[in-house]
């Protein structure tokens, strides 16, 4: 398996979407301190209510940015090791 990596997503769309979805990979997130709107309050109310930190910025113009924990990446060794593990009847759908 690879290293665990972080990321930096950029923007309300994309910050959202993990805050709705997967919560627990945000690490921290940087707000732009000169923006007060009610978008930037909106996403403000939904980091305080899933206990995320969250910093003010005079660097960041409008859109706010996030560093994601990243998961690892499993190779085919790991598929391998999964099919082999003696799990029964693994489903495995490759998609092209």
């Amino acid at each position: 398996m690879s290293k665990k990596e972080n990321v930096l997503r950029v923007g309300f769309h994309s910050i959202e979407s993990i805050l709705e979805n997967n919560p627990h990979k945000i690490k921290k997130v940087t707000l732009p301190a000169k923006r007060n709107d009610q978008r930037i309050s909106s996403l403000i109310i939904a980091l305080e209510k899933n206990n995320i930190n969250y910093d003010l910025s005079s660097k960041l113009k409008q859109e706010p940015e996030a560093i994601i924990s990243n998961e690892n990446e499993l190779n085919f060794k790991d598929l391998k090791n999964f099919i082999n593990s003696g799990i029964n009847n693994p489903l495995i759908l490759i998609l092209d």
